[in-house]
């Protein structure tokens, strides 16, 4: 974009310069208010014209960036009072903290494990959403397994799928790898773990792929299955 403007630029002052050495000795009246004057150069007009434009577009400039450093030193202050507050409450023991009430309508939603990553960790992980205001959804909480390593192209490890239906506190999580994940999202703020399953690797196979969980509460069963070979079907108690 810079490349452009200055070759547009550049063209523009050639064109001006040219226009001037063609048109030396061209002369043509000028009325400026009610006073007529006669054979002004016709190259001084366009150079005046042009100064005039620049001289403009400068001032506007001026005044744009002097209200972006406003904009930016109220934002520099805002930043500084909120670094203020979180420090206040860093300070403050864990049980006197409080924290903002729950989101009227929260949604869980997992990254998915890819080979064509830009880095090697983290791996995909789960997120807590606050969808109150569903034009301006706001994360509010994460959550991945403690032991979570840099991204191994022959064994992922990674989130991939929640279960489609919520219909409670606890929510399974299926994390390639990593098995079934069992996480409790009551306070959407701090996600925990409070259990997991790890299947044995399918028929033919040397690792496990946990890749997709169906919940059928009203028979009690979970469906997991390995997105290379196999199917657990487990006894659901949440």
């Amino acid at each position: 974009m810079r490349l452009l403007l200055t070759a547009v630029i550049i063209a523009l002052l050639l064109a001006m310069l040219g226009f001037a050495m063609t048109n030396l000795e061209t002369r043509t009246p000028v009325t400026l208010w009610e006073t007529t004057y006669q054979d002004v150069p016709l190259w001084s007009i366009v150079f005046l014209s042009v100064l005039a434009g620049v001289v403009s577009v400068g001032i506007i400039a001026v005044v744009d960036g002097a209200f972006v450093r406003l904009r930016s030193r109220k934002l520099l202050r805002e930043v500084a009072r909120l670094e203020g507050e979180l420090n206040w409450i860093r300070t403050q023991p864990a049980s006197v903290r409080q924290e903002p009430d729950a989101p009227e309508r929260a949604a869980v939603v997992t990254d998915e494990e890819v080979s064509d990553r830009l880095t090697p960790s983290p791996n995909a992980f789960m997120w807590i959403v606050d969808i109150t205001d569903e034009r301006h959804p706001v994360p509010v909480a994460t959550w991945r397994v403690p032991h979570d390593e840099p991204f191994n192209r022959d064994c992922w490890f990674g989130a991939h799928q929640p279960q489609e239906t919520v219909n409670g506190n606890i929510i399974l999580v299926t994390w390639f790898g990593g098995g079934l994940r069992a996480v409790d999202i009551s306070n959407p703020y701090r996600p925990e773990e409070v259990e997991h399953f790890m299947p044995a690797p399918g028929a033919g196979q040397n690792i496990v792929q946990s890749n997709d969980v169906f919940v059928d509460k009203d028979r009690g069963l979970v469906y997991l299955i390995d997105r290379l070979n196999g199917l657990d079907i487990l006894e659901y108690r949440g």
